[in-house]
């Protein structure tokens, strides 16, 4: 007996929410019906014989959807969260620019270019790919330069906020190598 209950359970949870949403709606036809239509079906008599069964068929079947609408819900409720915190992470990254990556960002929007060549030991540029603020353009590259280019979402954000490449300065130059 536990075994065919336990079999039909799992069964039910695996049921796709359409099947149920049918159920859920014969049910419903069946115990709230008024008499003269349940009569004119041709349901009245099996509704009057079985209406505890077929009430438990309905809570369970409403549950279940009001289950899964509830757990769709709660994955659409964090997609959405989760899209909005990366926006944020993202504006404040553009918002706490160093002087430097400033500099290197103002050519993509105010000579509207797509494409910069850097260097391939350039720290600057590996920290703005590294906020996922540039990309590699290619991967055929000259043995001294690396083209770049902005990510869309940035490009965006800076042509609407112009003001937050203001102050920008060249890099400090470059210490030689036998400085140690």
């Amino acid at each position: 007996m536990l075994e065919g209950v336990a079999s039909f359970i799992g069964s039910f949870r695996k049921m796709a929410p359409v099947p149920l949403l049918a159920i859920g709606i014969a049910t419903g036809v069946l115990l709230f019906a008024p008499d003269m239509l349940a009569k004119t079906l041709g349901v009245a008599d099996f509704a009057n014989q079985y209406r505890g069964i077929i009430g438990g068929i309905f809570i369970i079947a409403w549950s279940y959807l009001f289950a899964h609408l509830l757990w769709w819900g709660r994955g659409r409720a964090f997609a959405a969260y989760e899209s909005w915190h990366k926006v944020k992470i993202r504006e404040s990254q553009l918002r706490e620019l160093t002087p430097e990556e400033k500099y290197y960002l103002k050519p993509y929007i105010s000579d509207d270019i797509n494409t910069q060549r850097f260097s391939h030991d350039d720290g600057v540029v590996g920290g703005l790919v590294g906020k996922n603020i540039l990309y590699r353009a290619s991967n055929l590259i000259d043995i001294n330069e690396i083209p770049y280019n902005i990510q869309p979402w940035a490009r965006r954000y800076l042509k609407n906020h112009r003001e937050l490449l203001e102050g920008s300065q060249p890099p400090s130059v470059k210490q030689s190598d036998d400085h140690w």
